[in-house]
């Protein structure tokens, strides 16, 4: 654990039932003309999208909407996004949505003021200049992205997921109001509250923990453990919302910080290949990473983190009880296939397996995945 530790979060949060109305006073700082970014359907029909050009009518901002952004967003949809917004000469980017909003909006925030194709800036700190800054008004509790320096886009030919660190890409201000998240499906909310639980323990495992990330990994881990099934049993309720928004946040603390390990690598094959929703691709896995980590010394360090004797049975088990797959297979992946998506995980999990400190091969991966079938 590293006890010296530089510890930067340059973001601004506003949490709580009013969080969305703070917009209005706190847009004029960022410039006169928002670009703002959403899907193509939630904020829309809920309404969101009209609060929002409300607000920022009200403090005489014009705004350009772009409601391009996809699931899993490619090069392709960011670079149309950038054209526009570049064109319309906007000052700063709002986005409300979910992760994939997120990571759309921070691509076009680098391409909004840098020269080139956003292959170009894939990897860590290659922006010439500063990116746009951005406001995010999160719509899910989970991708953690409204606190986070990272953006996962899909590269359009190669269909490889690929990851752009940058500071300039963590939001300026982020209003998290957690009553956005109730229109969610049970699914989604399963599912993507499985990914900032992800977040939180493998950020936890990771070499570049801290005395500080660790203390609020365990502290997120518990409050998912206890707040998700309360959320699932009932969806309408605020009060569990809250504390997975929170959860969620918390949780993008700690991974801005650390980074994940290979339960997000490994996960992306199969969001590509068999479009599992993100945050129970990585889930699969972890239980067999687990399995495969205890046997390299790490089992004690599990079991602290997740609270769980045996933290495979324990993880399997949490996610039954909110009604999630558990296994490769139910979701349709051929076991003829786990060669192909082991061969891919090596690609996607270098810096991982660096933060692990641990060099695994493909048969090792493939075993994972055979494990998690």
């Amino acid at each position: 654990m590293a006890n010296n530790f530089c510890w930067y979060l340059p973001t601004e949060i506003i949490f709580g039932d009013d969080a969305l109305a703070h917009l209005k006073k706190k847009a004029q700082k960022f410039g006169k003309k928002a670009f703002l970014v959403t899907g193509k359907n939630f904020a829309r029909k809920s309404g969101l999208l009209d609060e929002i050009e409300f607000l920022l009518g009200e403090a005489e901002i014009e705004v350009k909407v772009f409601s391009g952004a996809i699931q899993d967003p490619d090069t392709k949809t960011c670079a149309e996004g950038a054209k526009i917004c570049r064109k319309a000469g906007c000052d700063f980017i709002i986005v409300a949505g979910g992760g994939s909003a997120m990571d759309t909006a921070k691509s076009i925030a680098i391409l909004a003021t840098n020269p080139g194709r956003l292959e170009n800036y894939f990897g860590a700190e290659k922006a010439i200049r500063p990116p746009l800054p951005i406001i995010a008004i999160p719509t899910t509790a989970g991708s953690g992205s409204e606190v986070t320096r990272y953006a996962v886009i899909v590269e359009t030919g190669s269909k490889e997921k690929k990851t752009i660190t940058c500071a300039g890409i963590c939001p300026r201000l982020s209003l998290v109001q957690p009553s956005l998240t109730l229109s969610l499906s049970g699914f989604l909310t399963a599912s993507t509250g499985v990914d900032a639980l992800s977040h939180a323990v493998e950020g936890a495992l990771g070499k570049r923990i801290t005395p500080l990330s660790l203390a609020i990994a365990r502290d997120t881990i518990k409050i998912i453990k206890e707040a998700l099934p309360q959320v699932i049993g009932n969806l309408s309720g605020l009060e569990g919302r809250e504390k997975m928004s929170l959860a969620a946040v918390m949780a993008g603390f700690v991974i801005n910080q650390t980074g994940t390990v290979i339960g997000h690598g490994m996960g992306y094959p199969l969001t590509i290949n068999y479009q599992v929703q993100h945050g129970t691709a990585s889930s699969f896995v972890l239980p067999a990473i687990f399995e495969f980590l205890a046997g390299k010394g790490y089992r004690e360090r599990i079991m602290e983190v997740t609270g769980w004797e045996d933290p495979a049975t324990g993880w399997r088990d949490f996610c039954r009880q909110i009604d999630l797959p558990v296994s490769l297979q139910e979701v349709g992946v051929k076991k003829g296939d786990l060669k192909k998506i082991a061969k891919e995980a090596v690609a996607n999990c270098q810096r991982s397996m660096d933060n692990l400190e641990l060099l695994l091969t493909e048969k090792d991966f493939y075993e994972i995945y055979r494990m998690s079938f």
